[in-house]
Protein backbone atom coordinates (compact mmCIF):
# COMPACT_ATOMS: atom_id res chain seq x y z
CA UNK A 1 0.00 0.00 0.00
CA UNK A 2 1.45 3.34 -1.03
CA UNK A 3 2.18 6.00 1.61
CA UNK A 4 -0.33 8.87 1.65
CA UNK A 5 1.43 12.21 1.21
CA UNK A 6 0.78 14.85 3.88
CA UNK A 7 -1.64 17.67 3.18
CA UNK A 8 -0.23 20.62 1.32
CA UNK A 9 -0.79 23.03 4.23
CA UNK A 10 1.11 20.88 6.77
CA UNK A 11 4.15 22.86 7.92
CA UNK A 12 7.38 21.15 7.08
CA UNK A 13 9.68 20.12 9.93
CA UNK A 14 13.04 21.91 10.16
CA UNK A 15 15.91 19.73 9.03
CA UNK A 16 17.74 18.02 11.86
CA UNK A 17 21.37 18.83 12.33
CA UNK A 18 23.72 16.15 11.19
CA UNK A 19 25.43 14.17 13.94
CA UNK A 20 28.75 15.17 12.46
CA UNK A 21 27.90 18.86 12.08
CA UNK A 22 29.96 21.08 14.43
CA UNK A 23 28.06 23.64 16.51
CA UNK A 24 28.81 27.25 15.75
CA UNK A 25 31.83 28.69 17.52
CA UNK A 26 31.00 31.17 20.29
CA UNK A 27 31.18 34.85 19.48
CA UNK A 28 33.77 37.18 20.97
CA UNK A 29 31.13 38.82 23.19
CA UNK A 30 30.04 35.42 24.53
CA UNK A 31 33.64 34.42 25.22
CA UNK A 32 34.38 37.65 27.09
CA UNK A 33 31.18 37.50 29.14
CA UNK A 34 31.65 33.85 30.08
CA UNK A 35 35.31 34.47 30.93
CA UNK A 36 34.26 37.30 33.23
CA UNK A 37 31.58 35.16 34.88
CA UNK A 38 34.04 32.33 35.54
CA UNK A 39 36.98 34.58 36.44
CA UNK A 40 38.92 33.16 39.36
CA UNK A 41 39.52 35.44 42.37
CA UNK A 42 43.18 34.48 41.94
CA UNK A 43 43.31 35.49 38.27
CA UNK A 44 45.87 38.26 38.87
CA UNK A 45 48.39 35.52 39.58
CA UNK A 46 49.15 35.88 35.86
CA UNK A 47 50.33 39.47 36.42
CA UNK A 48 52.19 38.47 39.58
CA UNK A 49 54.05 35.68 37.81
CA UNK A 50 54.95 37.58 34.65
CA UNK A 51 56.06 40.62 36.65
CA UNK A 52 58.24 38.61 39.01
CA UNK A 53 59.95 36.80 36.13
CA UNK A 54 60.43 40.10 34.29
CA UNK A 55 62.12 41.67 37.30
CA UNK A 56 64.19 38.53 37.93
CA UNK A 57 65.47 38.64 34.36
CA UNK A 58 66.17 42.37 34.77
CA UNK A 59 68.39 41.97 37.84
CA UNK A 60 70.28 39.25 35.96
CA UNK A 61 71.03 41.65 33.11
CA UNK A 62 68.45 40.52 30.56
CA UNK A 63 67.22 44.00 29.71
CA UNK A 64 65.49 43.26 26.40
CA UNK A 65 63.64 40.21 27.64
CA UNK A 66 62.60 41.95 30.85
CA UNK A 67 61.21 44.90 28.86
CA UNK A 68 59.33 42.54 26.54
CA UNK A 69 57.80 40.79 29.54
CA UNK A 70 56.96 44.19 31.03
CA UNK A 71 55.05 45.18 27.90
CA UNK A 72 53.28 41.82 27.82
CA UNK A 73 52.38 42.15 31.47
CA UNK A 74 50.82 45.53 30.76
CA UNK A 75 48.47 43.80 28.35
CA UNK A 76 47.65 41.11 30.90
CA UNK A 77 47.02 43.76 33.55
CA UNK A 78 44.61 45.78 31.40
CA UNK A 79 42.76 42.66 30.20
CA UNK A 80 42.26 41.36 33.74
CA UNK A 81 41.12 44.78 34.95
CA UNK A 82 38.52 44.79 32.20
CA UNK A 83 37.30 41.28 33.00
CA UNK A 84 37.18 42.09 36.71
CA UNK A 85 35.13 45.23 36.09
CA UNK A 86 32.76 43.30 33.82
CA UNK A 87 32.36 40.61 36.47
CA UNK A 88 31.53 43.17 39.14
CA UNK A 89 28.93 44.78 36.87
CA UNK A 90 27.26 41.72 35.32
CA UNK A 91 28.07 38.87 37.70
CA UNK A 92 28.13 40.43 41.15
CA UNK A 93 26.53 37.42 42.82
CA UNK A 94 29.39 35.19 41.75
CA UNK A 95 31.97 37.63 43.06
CA UNK A 96 30.07 37.89 46.34
CA UNK A 97 29.92 34.11 46.62
CA UNK A 98 33.69 33.91 46.15
CA UNK A 99 34.14 36.49 48.90
CA UNK A 100 32.31 34.19 51.34
CA UNK A 101 34.13 31.04 50.24
CA UNK A 102 36.85 30.03 52.72
CA UNK A 103 38.68 28.09 50.01
CA UNK A 104 38.67 30.85 47.39
CA UNK A 105 38.33 34.25 49.08
CA UNK A 106 42.05 34.71 49.71
CA UNK A 107 42.53 34.69 45.95
CA UNK A 108 41.37 38.32 45.91
CA UNK A 109 44.75 39.25 47.38
CA UNK A 110 46.26 38.52 43.95
CA UNK A 111 44.68 41.79 42.79
CA UNK A 112 46.67 43.68 45.44
CA UNK A 113 49.87 41.84 44.57
CA UNK A 114 49.31 42.27 40.84
CA UNK A 115 48.96 46.04 41.24
CA UNK A 116 52.14 46.18 43.36
CA UNK A 117 54.23 44.01 41.04
CA UNK A 118 53.18 45.96 37.96
CA UNK A 119 53.89 49.25 39.79
CA UNK A 120 57.40 48.03 40.65
CA UNK A 121 57.89 47.29 36.95
CA UNK A 122 56.66 50.78 36.11
CA UNK A 123 59.16 52.33 38.51
CA UNK A 124 62.19 50.19 37.66
CA UNK A 125 61.70 49.29 34.01
CA UNK A 126 59.38 52.02 32.79
CA UNK A 127 61.05 54.91 34.60
CA UNK A 128 57.68 56.12 35.87
CA UNK A 129 57.92 56.45 39.67
CA UNK A 130 55.18 59.09 39.65
CA UNK A 131 52.64 56.72 38.09
CA UNK A 132 53.92 53.93 40.33
CA UNK A 133 53.24 56.11 43.38
CA UNK A 134 49.60 56.41 42.32
CA UNK A 135 49.49 52.63 42.06
CA UNK A 136 50.92 52.48 45.58
CA UNK A 137 47.95 54.45 46.93
CA UNK A 138 45.56 52.15 45.06
CA UNK A 139 47.37 49.02 46.26
CA UNK A 140 47.38 50.13 49.90
CA UNK A 141 43.67 50.95 49.71
CA UNK A 142 42.93 47.62 48.04
CA UNK A 143 44.90 45.80 50.71
CA UNK A 144 42.84 47.36 53.50
CA UNK A 145 39.59 46.62 51.69
CA UNK A 146 40.41 43.03 50.72
CA UNK A 147 42.04 42.22 54.05
CA UNK A 148 39.16 43.36 56.22
CA UNK A 149 36.30 42.59 53.82
CA UNK A 150 37.46 39.00 53.35
CA UNK A 151 38.20 38.41 57.03
CA UNK A 152 34.91 39.97 58.12
CA UNK A 153 32.96 37.88 55.60
CA UNK A 154 34.67 34.64 56.66
CA UNK A 155 34.52 35.32 60.40
CA UNK A 156 30.80 36.19 60.34
CA UNK A 157 29.80 33.36 57.98
CA UNK A 158 26.90 31.31 59.37
CA UNK A 159 28.27 28.03 58.09
CA UNK A 160 31.96 27.23 58.04
CA UNK A 161 33.86 24.37 56.43
CA UNK A 162 36.19 21.93 58.11
CA UNK A 163 39.91 22.63 58.20
CA UNK A 164 40.35 20.19 55.33
CA UNK A 165 37.83 21.91 53.07
CA UNK A 166 38.40 25.54 53.97
CA UNK A 167 42.16 25.84 54.42
CA UNK A 168 44.76 25.64 51.67
CA UNK A 169 47.87 27.40 50.46
CA UNK A 170 45.81 30.29 49.09
CA UNK A 171 45.57 31.64 52.63
CA UNK A 172 49.23 32.60 52.38
CA UNK A 173 48.25 35.19 49.77
CA UNK A 174 47.33 37.36 52.76
CA UNK A 175 51.05 37.35 53.56
CA UNK A 176 52.04 38.01 49.95
CA UNK A 177 49.64 40.96 49.78
CA UNK A 178 51.15 42.71 52.80
CA UNK A 179 54.72 42.05 51.66
CA UNK A 180 53.98 43.26 48.13
CA UNK A 181 52.86 46.64 49.48
CA UNK A 182 56.02 46.73 51.63
CA UNK A 183 58.21 45.94 48.60
CA UNK A 184 56.54 48.63 46.49
CA UNK A 185 57.07 51.19 49.26
CA UNK A 186 60.72 50.18 49.51
CA UNK A 187 61.09 50.57 45.75
CA UNK A 188 59.56 54.05 45.71
CA UNK A 189 61.30 55.42 48.83
CA UNK A 190 64.57 56.47 47.11
CA UNK A 191 62.56 58.25 44.39
CA UNK A 192 60.76 60.55 46.85
CA UNK A 193 63.27 62.00 49.38
CA UNK A 194 60.66 64.09 51.19
CA UNK A 195 58.39 61.10 51.79
CA UNK A 196 61.17 58.54 52.17
CA UNK A 197 60.94 58.06 55.93
CA UNK A 198 57.16 57.78 55.80
CA UNK A 199 57.29 55.24 52.98
CA UNK A 200 59.92 53.15 54.74
CA UNK A 201 58.04 53.25 58.04
CA UNK A 202 54.86 52.13 56.28
CA UNK A 203 56.83 49.39 54.54
CA UNK A 204 58.22 48.25 57.89
CA UNK A 205 54.69 48.01 59.28
CA UNK A 206 53.45 46.01 56.29
CA UNK A 207 56.54 43.79 56.52
CA UNK A 208 55.87 43.02 60.18
CA UNK A 209 52.17 42.37 59.54
CA UNK A 210 53.11 39.93 56.79
CA UNK A 211 55.57 38.15 59.09
CA UNK A 212 52.90 37.92 61.78
CA UNK A 213 50.39 36.37 59.34
CA UNK A 214 52.86 33.85 57.93
CA UNK A 215 53.56 32.14 61.25
CA UNK A 216 50.00 31.07 62.27
CA UNK A 217 48.85 30.35 58.71
CA UNK A 218 51.83 28.18 57.85
CA UNK A 219 51.40 26.33 61.15
CA UNK A 220 47.80 25.43 60.27
CA UNK A 221 48.80 24.46 56.73
CA UNK A 222 51.60 22.24 57.99
CA UNK A 223 49.14 20.59 60.39
CA UNK A 224 46.70 19.99 57.52
CA UNK A 225 49.38 18.50 55.28
CA UNK A 226 50.77 16.15 57.91
CA UNK A 227 47.74 15.12 59.98
CA UNK A 228 44.78 15.31 57.57
CA UNK A 229 44.37 12.66 54.91
CA UNK A 230 44.42 14.43 51.55
CA UNK A 231 43.82 13.27 47.99
CA UNK A 232 46.28 14.10 45.19
CA UNK A 233 43.83 16.74 43.94
CA UNK A 234 44.06 18.51 47.31
CA UNK A 235 47.85 18.72 47.21
CA UNK A 236 48.84 21.05 44.45
CA UNK A 237 49.87 24.49 43.34
CA UNK A 238 48.52 26.52 46.32
CA UNK A 239 51.32 25.14 48.47
CA UNK A 240 53.89 26.75 46.19
CA UNK A 241 52.63 29.98 47.72
CA UNK A 242 54.33 28.85 50.93
CA UNK A 243 57.61 29.30 49.11
CA UNK A 244 56.46 32.46 47.32
CA UNK A 245 55.29 34.10 50.55
CA UNK A 246 58.64 33.38 52.21
CA UNK A 247 60.49 34.69 49.16
CA UNK A 248 58.64 38.01 48.94
CA UNK A 249 59.03 38.44 52.71
CA UNK A 250 62.78 38.03 52.18
CA UNK A 251 62.67 40.59 49.37
CA UNK A 252 60.85 43.29 51.33
CA UNK A 253 62.96 42.71 54.44
CA UNK A 254 66.23 42.86 52.51
CA UNK A 255 65.10 46.03 50.71
CA UNK A 256 64.43 47.69 54.05
CA UNK A 257 67.74 46.46 55.49
CA UNK A 258 69.66 47.84 52.52
CA UNK A 259 68.21 51.31 53.07
CA UNK A 260 68.34 51.20 56.88
CA UNK A 261 71.84 52.67 57.06
CA UNK A 262 70.71 55.92 55.42
CA UNK A 263 67.49 56.41 57.38
CA UNK A 264 67.54 57.00 61.12
CA UNK A 265 64.10 55.52 61.67
CA UNK A 266 65.32 52.12 60.39
CA UNK A 267 68.94 52.14 61.55
CA UNK A 268 68.28 50.30 64.82
CA UNK A 269 66.20 47.68 62.99
CA UNK A 270 68.89 46.68 60.47
CA UNK A 271 70.27 43.62 62.34
CA UNK A 272 66.72 42.42 62.97
CA UNK A 273 65.74 42.95 59.33
CA UNK A 274 68.77 41.07 58.02
CA UNK A 275 68.23 38.21 60.45
CA UNK A 276 64.53 37.87 59.68
CA UNK A 277 65.20 38.13 55.94
CA UNK A 278 67.73 35.31 56.12
CA UNK A 279 65.27 33.29 58.22
CA UNK A 280 62.51 33.59 55.62
CA UNK A 281 64.96 32.89 52.78
CA UNK A 282 65.87 29.64 54.56
CA UNK A 283 62.16 28.81 54.94
CA UNK A 284 61.53 29.43 51.24
CA UNK A 285 64.53 27.31 50.28
CA UNK A 286 63.32 24.53 52.59
CA UNK A 287 60.02 24.40 50.71
CA UNK A 288 61.55 23.70 47.29
CA UNK A 289 62.55 20.00 47.66
CA UNK A 290 59.28 19.19 49.45
CA UNK A 291 57.20 20.82 46.72
CA UNK A 292 59.10 18.93 44.02
CA UNK A 293 58.56 15.62 45.84
CA UNK A 294 54.84 16.34 46.30
CA UNK A 295 54.59 17.28 42.62
CA UNK A 296 56.12 13.95 41.63
CA UNK A 297 53.72 12.12 43.96
CA UNK A 298 50.71 13.89 42.46
CA UNK A 299 51.58 13.95 38.76
CA UNK A 300 53.85 10.91 38.33
CA UNK A 301 52.84 8.39 40.98
CA UNK A 302 49.10 9.16 40.79
CA UNK A 303 49.21 10.33 37.16
CA UNK A 304 47.14 13.42 37.82
CA UNK A 305 47.27 15.49 34.61
CA UNK A 306 48.59 19.03 34.86
CA UNK A 307 46.05 21.08 32.93
CA UNK A 308 46.25 24.78 32.23
CA UNK A 309 44.57 27.07 34.71
CA UNK A 310 45.33 29.91 37.07
CA UNK A 311 47.18 27.34 39.19
CA UNK A 312 50.20 27.23 36.88
CA UNK A 313 50.97 30.89 37.57
CA UNK A 314 51.00 30.06 41.26
CA UNK A 315 54.09 27.96 40.50
CA UNK A 316 55.79 30.57 38.30
CA UNK A 317 55.51 33.46 40.75
CA UNK A 318 57.51 31.81 43.58
CA UNK A 319 60.32 30.89 41.18
CA UNK A 320 60.67 34.45 39.92
CA UNK A 321 60.35 35.89 43.41
CA UNK A 322 62.94 33.46 44.78
CA UNK A 323 65.44 34.76 42.23
CA UNK A 324 64.65 38.38 43.09
CA UNK A 325 64.78 37.87 46.85
CA UNK A 326 68.02 35.89 46.78
CA UNK A 327 69.74 38.57 44.70
CA UNK A 328 68.44 41.31 47.01
CA UNK A 329 69.48 39.48 50.18
CA UNK A 330 72.94 38.67 48.80
CA UNK A 331 73.47 42.36 48.07
CA UNK A 332 72.04 43.68 51.35
CA UNK A 333 73.89 41.19 53.57
CA UNK A 334 76.99 41.00 51.35
CA UNK A 335 76.70 37.22 51.07
CA UNK A 336 78.63 36.30 47.93
CA UNK A 337 77.69 32.63 48.23
CA UNK A 338 74.00 33.45 47.77
CA UNK A 339 74.81 35.48 44.66
CA UNK A 340 75.57 32.22 42.82
CA UNK A 341 71.96 31.03 43.05
CA UNK A 342 69.98 33.63 41.00
CA UNK A 343 71.70 32.90 37.64
CA UNK A 344 70.45 29.31 37.98
CA UNK A 345 67.02 29.94 39.47
CA UNK A 346 66.16 32.55 36.84
CA UNK A 347 66.53 29.89 34.13
CA UNK A 348 64.00 27.71 35.91
CA UNK A 349 61.65 30.68 36.30
CA UNK A 350 61.79 31.59 32.60
CA UNK A 351 61.38 27.95 31.53
CA UNK A 352 58.30 27.37 33.67
CA UNK A 353 56.86 30.75 32.63
CA UNK A 354 57.30 29.76 28.96
CA UNK A 355 55.45 26.48 29.50
CA UNK A 356 52.66 28.28 31.33
CA UNK A 357 52.39 30.88 28.58
CA UNK A 358 52.15 28.13 25.97
CA UNK A 359 49.28 26.66 27.98
CA UNK A 360 47.59 30.07 28.11
CA UNK A 361 47.90 30.49 24.34
CA UNK A 362 46.45 27.04 23.74
CA UNK A 363 43.60 27.83 26.14
CA UNK A 364 42.77 31.06 24.29
CA UNK A 365 42.84 29.31 20.92
CA UNK A 366 40.56 26.64 22.35
CA UNK A 367 38.05 29.28 23.44
CA UNK A 368 37.75 30.71 19.95
CA UNK A 369 37.53 27.27 18.38
CA UNK A 370 35.14 25.94 21.01
CA UNK A 371 32.10 23.78 20.51
CA UNK A 372 29.65 26.56 21.26
CA UNK A 373 28.84 25.33 24.75
CA UNK A 374 30.30 28.50 26.16
CA UNK A 375 27.35 30.41 24.80
CA UNK A 376 24.90 28.38 26.81
CA UNK A 377 26.71 28.47 30.13
CA UNK A 378 25.45 31.93 30.87
CA UNK A 379 22.39 33.08 28.96
CA UNK A 380 22.04 36.19 31.04
CA UNK A 381 23.99 38.03 33.67
CA UNK A 382 23.48 36.99 37.27
CA UNK A 383 22.13 40.32 38.34
CA UNK A 384 19.91 41.23 35.45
Amino acid sequence: MSRVPPPADTPSQPPKASATERPAAPTLVQIIDCSAADLSPASFALVMATGSVSMAVHVMGGTRLSLALFALNGGFFVALLGLTALRLVRHRSRAAADLRDHGAAMGFFTTVVGVCVFAIQLARLGGQPGIASAFYVVAAGLWFFVNYAVLAALITARTKPTLRRGLNGLWLLAVVGAQAVAALGGTLAPEFPLQRELLLLASLVFFLVGCMLYIPIISLIFFRLVFVRLTPAEIGWPYWIGMGAAAITTLSGAMLAEQAGDVAILASFRPFLLGFSLFFWAVGTWWIPLLVVLGIWVHVVHRTPLRYGVQVWGIVFPLGMYTLSTEQLARAAELDLLARIPPVSVIAAVAVWSLACAGLLRHIVGLFGGSGDIASTKDAADDE
